[in-house]
């Protein structure tokens, strides 16, 4: 197993790494349609004094910057999120060479390189990427500032914390991660000179600083904007079998087979990424209780599970089972690659193909944007479906032109000839035998990985009443 030792240590492996984590990044940016987030993206990256992108103003104010040099586009509100993505597969593997080993490096920066969760992300007009970013920032001079006694990386830790908190308030999830870490090294009493009383205070003193300003900023956000119910955000089960999907299987099976492993010989760091893999999912469960919440202000626990994994394969291959951690990379590289190519292909990016949609749309019913007698439009993305109508981005939420579809079938009776813009998970049971009686099928979109079918969109007509 001398080639394979020598792959995870070669310089050639992580060059060939970066470069293809560039690529998949790069390529696609302007072929795949919008999602409703990423609208929403553009028109508050226009609409800066509202309050959203005024509580989240890092990356708002980004996006605004870039398009006034640019003008809006797809590709270029999804440049940010892909360079962010990229740059987190070199923090990826600067963190686990100098808290592990060069192979571990190698092996979780080409992990994420791979993986469709972040893949997804880095080619999002979202904040998403940016906060795993900063946040794999934050962990790396945590880990720095405890392991070799500097109270200047603590610092800095506690700085970009802060700036992930000030990009998206998910990024909070992790403070909970911190504060178990630290407390179960009280508790174990280690030895290690950076886990003393005046490092504990400094962390304690800055973290309780920046918590006061987001609890304020929190307190704020929930008096001035209303929140949104989102059933399946609200689904325990939804939520697990999304995080499974986009994590993907291999990364979390290998992940919880090193904790077992290797949990009576690990170091501190090991502990820490394994407390960092399960708690901001436990977090997550918790909150779907209460409200709604998604898989991906979790995303970070993605990078607790790659670096257990690698972690644990590198540990198996130095203990020769050699044939065993090839076995185990074939398939896992086989089921990223397959996934990949679903996203590449026939899921058009893990997105609704909304443009596709819209265009057939104002084709065959004449839309303009300018007209007053158009037919009334309706969709499940109605600022998406206005965007590629030809509504100015700064002015899609809420116009006019199309008007939401809500989740379930309308009480009222509709028009003739009114259109309808479906996505295919809005569709339940009741809502299927209501279209049938009153709605023509004009057209699908499918968009789908594999048998999933989460993202096709279904143009409906209305027929007499």
């Amino acid at each position: 197993m001398q080639k394979l030792e020598w792959i995870f240590k070669s310089r050639v492996s992580i060059c060939f790494i970066f470069i293809l984590g560039i690529f998949l990044r790069i390529y696609g940016l302007d072929q795949w349609s919008l999602c409703e987030d990423e609208e929403a993206a553009l028109c508050y990256s226009s609409n800066l004094d509202r309050p959203f992108p005024q509580f989240f103003p890092l990356f708002f104010r980004l996006l605004s910057w870039i398009f006034s040099i640019t003008g809006d586009s797809t590709a270029w509100g999804r440049f940010p999120a892909a360079v962010f993505g990229i740059l987190s597969i070199w923090i990826t593997y600067v963190c686990v060479r100098k808290f592990f080993s060069q192979e571990a490096a190698v092996l979780a920066s080409f992990i994420l390189t791979i993986n469709l969760g972040h893949m997804f992300w880095s080619q999002s007009i979202r904040y998403y990427s940016a906060v795993y970013l900063l946040l794999q920032i934050s962990i790396y001079f945590f880990l720095d500032g405890f392991e070799n006694d500097r109270s200047k990386s603590i610092i800095w830790s506690n700085i970009f914390l802060f700036l992930a908190t000030m990009t998206h308030s998910s990024a909070i999830l992790i403070v909970p991660v911190y504060v178990v870490y630290l407390f179960y090294m009280k508790l174990i009493k280690t030895t290690a000179k950076g886990y003393s009383l005046k490092n504990y205070m400094i962390y304690a003193v800055l973290l309780i600083f920046g918590l006061s300003f987001f609890i304020y900023n929190s307190f704020i956000i929930h008096h001035t904007m209303s929140a949104i119910i989102i059933p399946s955000a609200m689904d325990p089960k939804h939520i697990m079998i999304t995080f499974f999907a986009y994590f993907g299987f291999p990364v979390i099976v290998l992940g919880l087979i090193s904790i077992f492993t290797l949990v009576k010989q690990c170091s501190r760091s090991f502990i820490f990424f394994l407390i960092l893999s399960i708690l901001p999912i436990l977090e997550i469960l918790v909150i779907s209780m209460d409200t709604s919440v998604t898989w991906y202000h979790g995303l970070i626990a993605l990078n607790g599970f790659i670096i257990l994994s690698s972690v644990g394969i590198i540990q198996w291959l130095q203990n020769g089972f050699g044939k065993t951690v090839v076995g185990v990379l074939i398939l896992t590289i086989g089921y990223y690659v397959c996934f990949l190519g679903f996203y590449y292909t026939s899921s058009f990016g893990a997105r609704p193909r909304w443009k596709e949609a819209a265009q057939f749309v104002m084709k065959r019913a004449e839309i303009s944007v300018a007209a007053t007698d158009n037919p009334d439009i309706f969709a499940t993305a109605p600022g998406v479906v206005a965007y590629y109508m030809g509504v100015p981005s700064g002015k899609t939420m809420g116009h006019p032109l199309v008007q939401r579809l809500e989740f379930k079938p309308p009480e009222r009776s509709i028009p003739k000839n009114t259109w309808l813009l479906i996505k295919s998970n809005y569709i339940s049971p009741e809502y299927e035998t209501w279209l049938k009686q009153n709605c023509l099928l004009e057209q699908k979109f499918i968009s789908k990985i594999g048998p999933f079918d989460r993202w096709s969109i279904f143009v409906y007509r209305a027929l007499d009443n």
